[in-house]
């Protein structure tokens, strides 16, 4: 085509009807333009000069978490893109592309939307930009009312729709495509950066729970290898992370603490009690936020709260219960030796000035 492209840099290319790469896209000036997804990487704080490449930032040890003691970032495009570049590595190296792991299927060639419209219960579907379950359709389980739903949602909106699809193998068994595992980095304080090549975590349900999404109180956990022997957990080496310390808290952090903390004393002041529908609705809804955002402060022993306020927010349980149920957790705050001292001081201020 005669463009000069940048290896490791995802544009966003024209496709035909089979899914091929034709041309890429032009701005005004006639310059290639990059996948809007790619836009979002930052440039190196350290090279500001350098090309944006995320294959180069991670093999160079150049990747950046601004965001440490809360929640990593959760971007599906960051896999695809990954996945794309590193295919296209493998094979301009003579090696098998499909050895790389997939993301979830997407349906925006022809052929894959033909393929789903003709056996729309292979599939499960989610819809992008949800969480917490929201969106997520396992089609093999639907009513045919509301496959039929589904199929007309993917018609009319197939470009933004993603599909995870579990092909059976034979009768009895399913073959996946990924598993949740997240790949992660530490970077402490003096700006050193630890990983290693298991420095993986995969998302733990809570007992009795099938959901592993972090906004249902599920948890990161080491990740453990299934082989055809016993399962093994890794053992620790000298790269291994040590356990997260919120050593110190940010503002965002502080804030929702506070927010939870309030949010308790008013339950046990019987505030729901003279709640009106929209201030009941509006008053849980900032409690839960609260409670979900200090999970990694406070620790994964605090994430029945989360479920608690679920159920109140479903009224599954009446206020009186939901009352006790926080009285527990606020007398386990006063009393738990795990807290992190920035923690307890927030909480002895917010005493301080309660009195």
């Amino acid at each position: 085509m005669g463009l000069k492209l940048n290896p490791g840099v995802s544009y966003a290319y024209v496709r035909n009807q089979k899914g091929e790469i034709t041309n890429v896209q032009m701005n005004e000036q006639g310059e290639p333009i990059v996948e809007s997804s790619w836009d979002q990487f930052s440039k190196d704080p350290i090279h500001p000069e350098a090309k944006s490449s995320l294959i180069a930032s991670v093999h160079k040890k150049r990747v950046y978490l601004s965001n440490f003691g809360t929640r990593l970032i959760d971007h599906k495009g960051i896999l695809s893109l990954v996945t794309l570049q590193v295919k296209s590595e493998f094979q301009a190296k003579g090696k098998n592309p499909n050895l790389v792991v997939s993301p979830p299927r997407e349906l925006r060639t022809a052929s894959e939307r033909q393929e789903f419209f003709a056996n729309p219960r292979d599939t499960v579907v989610k819809v992008p930009d949800e969480s917490g379950g929201v969106g997520v359709h396992i089609l093999p389980t639907e009513t045919e009312q509301n496959v039929e739903a589904v199929v007309a949602s993917v018609k009319k909106l197939a470009d933004f729709m993603g599909v995870v699809a579990p092909k059976p193998k034979d009768p009895d068994s399913f073959g996946l495509r990924a598993f949740d595992g997240r790949t992660f980095i530490f970077m402490g304080p003096d700006g050193k950066a630890k990983s290693d090549n298991w420095a993986i975590l995969v998302r733990v349900a809570d007992d009795a729970k099938l959901s592993t999404n972090t906004s249902q109180g599920a948890q990161y956990g080491w990740m453990q290898v299934h082989t055809d022997k016993p399962s093994v957990n890794f053992k620790p080496n000298r790269n291994s992370l040590p356990l997260t310390v919120a050593s110190v808290l940010t503002a965002s952090q502080k804030f929702h603490l506070k927010d939870y903390l309030i949010s308790i004393d008013m339950t046990l002041d019987n505030h729901l009690a003279r709640a009106n529908p929209q201030q009941r609705k509006t008053f849980l809804n900032n409690f839960w936020n609260s409670a979900r955002t200090l999970m990694s402060v406070l620790g994964p022993d605090y994430a029945g709260l989360i479920e608690t306020i679920e159920k109140a927010q479903r009224n599954e349980i009446d206020d009186l219960k939901f009352k006790t149920y926080v009285a527990a957790f606020k007398s386990k705050l006063s009393r738990d030796g795990s807290l992190t001292m920035p923690v307890l001081e927030e909480i002895a201020a917010f005493k301080a000035r309660s009195n």
